[in-house]
């Protein structure tokens, strides 16, 4: 998982990344698009998503990566065997979000926001290029999870896409991917699940020391 949501990172970046990827023979590479700092995904409807003044000050403001930069990444990965999972963090993590559009993930005009974001999203790469989406959900708590992860799931189902969400995240059918990332309150079911907890390369991992020298 590579975030540049937080940290913009140029395309020759991303594929030496594949690159070294396909040579340990890792074979997912999960695009972590949007977060607090900024979003990464160019759109025509709501440009002001990807505007440098809506970005964190010193978070690559204003960087973002077209849709022919999207597919570019997706074929280069394909041709290593990497699948990428994009992901498009909701409704936490979206400070720029909300500066960009003044209202809330949640709410009912930012609901209709992010609906017509993923369908521009969706058209643009087309379910064999990303047949598997992943929407976020951690870290928040907000008063209509339900509503909000249920209209979620069916636009992507819509478009014939798979749904990943964080777990612990917000509740979900369990049709839905969870990609566990702590022990704690991580709610139990008949779902598929990636097991990511405690896998940051900083987080009491031996080689940690080896990898900074």
């Amino acid at each position: 998982m590579l975030d540049v949501g937080r940290n913009y990172q140029s395309m020759s970046s991303l594929k030496q990344q594949l690159d070294v990827m396909a040579m340990y023979k890792l074979n997912v590479f999960h695009w972590h698009l949007t977060d607090k700092p900024a979003w990464r995904i160019e759109n025509h409807i709501y440009p002001e998503l990807t505007a440098a003044v809506n970005h964190r000050p010193g978070r690559d403001q204003g960087m973002f990566y077209s849709y022919n930069e999207i597919r570019e990444l997706i074929s280069y990965a394909r041709n290593l065997n990497i699948q990428i999972i994009p992901e498009i963090d909701m409704p936490g993590h979206s400070d720029s979000f909300v500066t960009s559009m003044g209202v809330k993930m949640e709410s009912e005009k930012g609901m209709e926001i992010l609906e017509n974001v993923l369908n521009e999203f969706f058209i643009e790469i087309p379910a064999e290029d990303c047949p598997i989406i992943h929407l976020g959900s951690d870290e928040v708590h907000i008063p209509n999870p339900d509503q909000f992860i249920k209209k979620m799931v069916s636009i992507c189902g819509e478009h014939d896409r798979k749904v990943m969400i964080w777990n612990p995240g917000l509740m979900a059918n369990d049709a839905v991917i969870r990609q566990t990332w702590q022990a704690k309150h991580v709610e139990k079911g008949n779902y598929q699940e990636v097991d990511s907890w405690n896998n940051y390369v900083n987080n009491d991992d031996p080689n940690y020391g080896s990898l900074c020298k």
